[in-house]
């Protein structure tokens, strides 16, 4: 029993000495990369008298007579890991539509954070920014309204350690969220996951040697019932999610939202546990 003891503390020990060296060595090696994407928030066409059956109507903008108006919102993101500073753009960030679309008017919408400096220079074919700061998770979101028949939108700029401006992985089914999204999924730092993920990993070892392994199944079937269960009641989430929004900002109301789904869903299983155990107590005593 004694030596059964020792292995037991001895793995223990071991195991939280990795997970106070693992995420150092991996912050350590983990290479730093630049990156700037973007993201198509939203397109749509606000007028479109291309078809014969509207010939006689005509729109102007500004005194321009316009037979499809176009609005696109884009999102610009430092999504790297390293600041992009003005002396390292060899040329300026721009925006140009393709085909025979025109550029008409472009405004800066949103800045995180806000007081980052954004200088636009409109274009017949797009908009032109102005190299500045942006440090890592910093974004900026532009208006742009066309006019004319266009497939996508082209950004190109050369800066230092960066080869292409990629556009983000959102489809089509989620771009209207993609807004408030972006806000949320801020990640911590990567050292914070990794000391997160092996402090967990060290919960579980140490739990299974503690007594869990005594009673595994027991603790396997409250996981996956309180997961389904979990599962089953999130829609909730996003009710509670509404009524917090009506007196916060989305970015807390989502937080206070979620950290009541995952309470609800522990308690559940910590609750079924204690119910299982009771059980198979008093069955025993019969």
């Amino acid at each position: 029993m004694f030596k059964e003891d020792n292995i037991k503390w001895a793995i223990s020990l071991v195991v939280s000495i990795l997970a106070l060296v693992i995420p150092i060595v991996l912050t350590i090696v983990q290479e730093d990369n630049k990156e700037l994407t973007y993201q198509i928030v939203s397109e749509s066409t606000i007028v479109n008298l291309s078809d014969s059956v509207f010939q006689e109507i005509e729109v102007r903008y500004k005194g321009q007579p316009v037979k499809k108006l176009n609005v696109t919102t884009a999102k610009i993101i430092n999504s790297g890991d390293l600041p992009i500073r003005p002396a390292e753009y060899d040329s300026p960030l721009t925006i140009n539509f393709d085909q025979e679309a025109e550029l008409l008017r472009a405004i800066v919408v949103e800045k995180v954070p806000k007081y980052l400096q954004i200088e636009i220079i409109e274009e017949k074919k797009g908009v032109q920014i102005k190299p500045t700061l942006l440090n890592v998770g910093d974004s900026f979101t532009l208006q742009l309204m066309s006019k004319g028949n266009y497939d996508r939108i082209d950004l190109s700029a050369r800066i230092a350690d960066i080869s292409v401006i990629t556009e983000s992985s959102i489809t089509s089914s989620n771009k209207a969220l993609s807004g408030d999204l972006s806000k949320l999924l801020q990640l911590p730092p990567s050292f914070l996951i990794y000391i997160a993920l092996t402090i967990s990993l060290v919960i579980y070892i140490m739990g299974y040697f503690a007594g869990t392994k005594l009673t595994l199944t027991k603790v396997v079937i409250c996981c996956i019932a309180s997961t389904i269960f979990g599962l089953l009641v999130f829609p909730f989430v996003f009710k509670l999610q509404s009524l917090f929004a009506a007196i916060t900002n989305f970015n807390i109301a989502t937080v206070l939202a979620a950290i009541i789904w995952i309470l609800f869903t522990t308690g559940m299983a910590v609750n079924l546990y204690e119910m299982m155990m009771v059980a198979a107590y008093e069955a025993d005593k019969r």
